[in-house]
């Protein structure tokens, strides 16, 4: 039944055991991972499901507002806060790799010493996903993986409001529509903003 598939397909995601959904709905192994790519499916070939920065000006000042509401200097052009997720999973086999068109290598983030896929995330500062990309395995830097997303594209054509930028940490580059921290100060009006600009994108 489809209220079973849901159920398997929430729960897995929830961090159920397969084994455990198998007992309880009485189903077999492959049920349980066909339930999981059938609800993925359907969410994916949903339109409205979509998750993508709305391309709205006023939409956009509004988010940044929220944002000015939480800075401590009253930062007014942070139209969302951009990182990096890794979204773990156990080693894939040679014959899954092969299958997905990807080495193995590919998906190992040697930094976390896990196995994954580089989820980028803008959010707003409530935590809302604005916008997401899960283009590359875990071995991608995070600013390549950025460079590859449909945002990024976006963003190049002007996407933002004039004055509007995204908070991202060091992982990207500082950029007409992203700011980013200064590196390697430790005092100084330059550290001063730092501090602010985490304080505003955490």
């Amino acid at each position: 039944p489809t209220a079973v598939r849901l159920a398997c397909a929430l729960l897995y995601f929830a961090g159920g055991s397969v084994y455990d959904l198998m007992v309880k709905y009485g189903v077999s192994h492959s049920t349980v991972y066909e339930s999981v790519w059938l609800i993925v499916n359907s969410v994916n070939s949903f339109p409205e499901f979509f998750i993508e920065y709305p391309s709205d000006h006023l939409i956009q000042k509004q988010i940044a507002a929220e944002f000015r509401t939480g800075s401590g200097v009253y930062f007014d052009n942070c139209a969302g806060a951009i990182d990096v997720f890794l979204i773990w999973m156990a080693m894939p086999s040679k014959e899954s790799a092969r299958k997905a068109g990807i080495g193995r290598k590919k998906l190992l983030c040697g930094r976390k010493r896990k196995f994954g896929l580089n989820l980028q995330a803008v959010s707003d500062k409530r935590g809302r996903f604005l916008d997401v990309s899960i283009k590359y395995g875990g071995a991608t830097a995070d600013c390549i993986a950025f460079e590859a997303s449909n945002l990024h594209l976006r963003l190049q054509n002007n996407l933002l409001a004039p004055g509007l930028v995204l908070f991202g940490d060091n992982a990207y580059l500082n950029t007409s529509f992203m700011a980013t921290p200064y590196p390697n100060v430790s005092n100084g009006s330059k550290d001063n903003y730092n501090f602010y600009h985490s304080q505003v994108s955490r």
